[in-house]
């Protein structure tokens, strides 16, 4: 019998809802919690994307928000038809997570992450797990000095924003993704993964998931030998 680890959202934006032919990390991910003994559903609308795996969760809706601005569009959704309680996990990809043209201001984005954190406490039950993804460097690298400021952004909200009634963590997905180099081939475009690169994401993601779970060491660090890594620190705080 598989361990049960209730509903699980994933959102963000297109680095999450996938793109062309490829639907993201979700499908790989499950399928590698199942073969290590767990379960659990995905919240949202099951979409098929040609040529890629089952697309799960967003319903095709994406969040993308400036704290100056009055609505999360995916929060908005949450609220009425996406996510029926409980949710028990919420997975969150910060990787173009506002529409501030790229703003490369620690400060702004620091505020989208509280701005994002108020919206989502007041529609999934109390003390729901939101575990925020790191984004990656990007291959297009007009977009990085971008993605810097989201991560730092989010580092700094961790460090003095309002959790609000929901249990925050960050796993450091990006920065696993450039090792053990920043490796060209996982890109679709200049800006998202196709298969290889959404298969390592989501071996990255269960691996912090299953050392979260207390699974032994021998569950999750094969995820992260699969592509070079031999050691890796957790501590996010």
């Amino acid at each position: 019998m598989k361990a049960w680890l209730g509903n699980v959202l994933p959102d963000g934006d297109s680095l999450t809802l996938g793109t062309q032919s490829y639907a993201g990390y979700r499908d790989h991910l499950k399928r590698y919690m199942f073969q290590r003994g767990y379960n659990y559903n995905y919240v949202g609308t099951k979409t098929t994307q040609a040529g890629d795996l089952d697309n799960w969760g967003m319903d095709d809706k994406q969040s993308n928000a400036v704290a100056s601005k009055t609505t999360v569009q995916l929060a908005d959704l949450l609220s009425t038809t996406t996510v029926p309680p409980p949710v028990d996990w919420v997975f969150h990809m910060s990787g173009a997570n506002n529409n501030a043209s790229g703003d490369e201001s620690a400060t702004v984005q620091k505020g989208y992450f509280q701005y994002y954190v108020d919206k989502l406490d007041g529609i999934v039950p109390f003390g729901t797990k939101l575990r925020f993804l790191t984004c990656t460097m990007q291959a297009d690298a007009s977009s990085n000095g971008f993605i810097r400021a989201v991560n730092q952004g989010l580092y700094e909200f961790m460090s003095s924003g309002n959790r609000r009634n929901l249990d925050i963590d960050v796993w450091p997905v990006g920065e696993l993704m450039e090792l053990p180099v920043h490796d060209m081939d996982l890109w679709y475009d200049g800006t998202h993964f196709h298969h290889k690169g959404y298969r390592k994401m989501a071996k990255i993601v269960a691996a912090f998931w299953l050392r979260e779970l207390g699974a032994e060491a021998a569950l999750w660090q094969p995820l992260l030998e699969d592509f070079g890594v031999q050691s890796v620190t957790f501590d996010t705080s």
